[in-house]
């Protein structure tokens, strides 16, 4: 009667099996996002399944298991209650059972996460147990005893279990340690980094370590390169992982001294003038921040493009966060390439400084912007198109970097002959936008101070 009610709910439809066991499994559960080509395959039957799932992979880039769970639309609803939470963990394990998992995974396991209070669901015991990893979700609930006792008697069968780090210091966690197999590190959680936390986990060596909800590049290389976790990690997971971008490609990194001095301002409270100007002193940190925060896994209805917008979207507590996720991988000195970041942050200022005159403090940060990017084909090594393909800029910002036309690109051009002390082509693009040549003096004069100030 139970199961009737839930189809219902759900609005479940029937599948026809399809030709082989992967085109099958993306029948029944949807990747949450793309994977490579294939893209139209995990999202043919999406209408069809209440189910969709995300890869998991090991250390080698390898495949070895799928995080189920019921898709967006759905999961939703879970916040209304713990009554629909319940029937929420109810549909996701009854959609599982029905599906031949043996068949679809192969060698791979199947994670799912619920409330822990759904231990005794009766038809956990009909899930593969082999292939199965079982993590429970406590929140701020103590661990029973006949919670205990339900996993001992579950991992009998052979299921395999694990809780989230950031609830490990739960009352009666240390009883149920034994009985765990895998430790997830939600990366969205700041208890995670916790020195109680960190402890706890190193103590029990022989516990798998799998990071969650990688999201951004940055997010996965702070714990590929986590001191406090670091080689521990077994496996990862999240919407970057299964975009399965390669993680061999270069990627610049922030420096050390430039995120704790952030990170201070933001201790201390400082003004939010303080904290933009600090923002935008590193093209890097600056590109890796607006690569982050414009991810699809934020889903933000707006992108954001400017130092004032970061701050006003995510606020200070988010934003020290993602400062510690960075210091990960920060360098300890000054990157090789220190030269072309000045020459980005100069010609960045330079250009605010000229918009300023002729259009506006919020024009004139889309001018920052431009200058920031212009050299990012240098820095990161790679064409100037791929590495803004990860961020949702303006229009008029693209057709400056790659297409060389429209509002902001004669600003771009005056900037580069400034930086030359090309005076002829100065002194004529300066008069084309109307600026006599005391202007673009004290423009340059001005950027040349404040680039000086911030990196030395």
């Amino acid at each position: 009667m139970m199961s009737r009610f839930i189809q219902r709910l759900f609005a479940e439809k029937e599948i026809a099996s399809g030709p082989d066991a992967f085109a099958q499994l993306n029948q029944l559960s949807p990747l949450t996002s793309p994977e490579g080509n294939d893209h139209d395959v995990a999202h043919a039957h999406d209408a069809h399944s209440i189910l969709c799932r995300e890869t998991i992979v090991n250390r080698e880039e390898k495949v070895v298991g799928h995080e189920f769970m019921l898709k967006k639309s759905i999961t939703r609803r879970i916040f209304l209650g713990h009554a629909m939470r319940r029937l929420y963990d109810q549909a996701l394990v009854s959609q599982l059972v029905g599906m031949p998992l043996v068949r679809l995974l192969g060698h791979r396991f199947a994670l799912v996460n619920f409330e822990a209070s759904h231990i005794f669901d009766p038809n956990l015991q009909f899930l593969p147990a082999s292939q199965c990893v079982l993590i429970l979700r406590f929140g701020e609930e103590d661990v029973s005893p006949e919670i205990i006792h339900q996993v001992g008697l579950l991992r009998q069968i052979g299921l395999r279990f694990g809780v989230f780090a950031h609830e490990c210091m739960n009352v009666g966690m240390s009883q149920l340690a034994a009985q765990l197999d895998f430790i997830v590190l939600d990366l969205q959680e700041e208890w995670t980094f916790a020195n109680d936390v960190v402890q706890w986990i190193n103590d029990l060596e022989r516990l798998q370590l799998i990071a969650c909800r990688v999201d951004s590049n940055e997010a996965f290389e702070s714990v590929w390169h986590s001191a406090v976790y670091g080689e521990r990690i077994d496996y990862f997971q999240g919407a970057f992982i299964s975009s399965r971008s390669r993680w061999d490609a270069h990627s610049p990194q922030v420096m050390r001294s430039q995120v704790l001095q952030l990170m201070e301002f933001i201790r201390q409270e400082s003004p939010t003038p303080v904290l933009v100007e600090a923002l935008k002193a590193d093209p890097i940190l600056f590109y890796k921040l607006l690569r982050m925060i414009n991810s699809p896994a934020l889903g933000l209805e707006h992108e954001v493009s400017t130092a004032e917008q970061i701050l006003k979207t995510i606020g200070r507590d988010s934003l020290y966060r993602w400062l510690s996720l960075l210091l990960f991988s920060a360098e300890t000195q000054c990157v090789d390439d220190l030269h072309f970041m000045d020459a980005a942050l100069l010609r960045a200022r330079l250009m605010e400084n000229l918009g300023a005159h002729k259009f506006g403090a919020g024009q004139g940060e889309q001018l920052f912007l431009t200058g920031a990017l212009s050299l990012m084909d240098v820095l990161l090594q790679q064409p100037l198109n791929q590495a803004l393909a990860a961020l949702s800029l303006p229009d008029a910002v693209n057709e400056a970097l790659l297409k060389r036309k429209g509002p902001y690109y004669p600003y771009l051009q005056l900037a580069m002959v400034i930086e030359r002390n090309d005076r002829p082509n100065m002194l004529r693009l300066g008069g084309l936008l109307g600026f006599s040549e005391a202007q673009l003096l004290r423009c340059r004069s001005e950027a040349l101070i404040w680039t000086e100030k911030v990196h030395h």
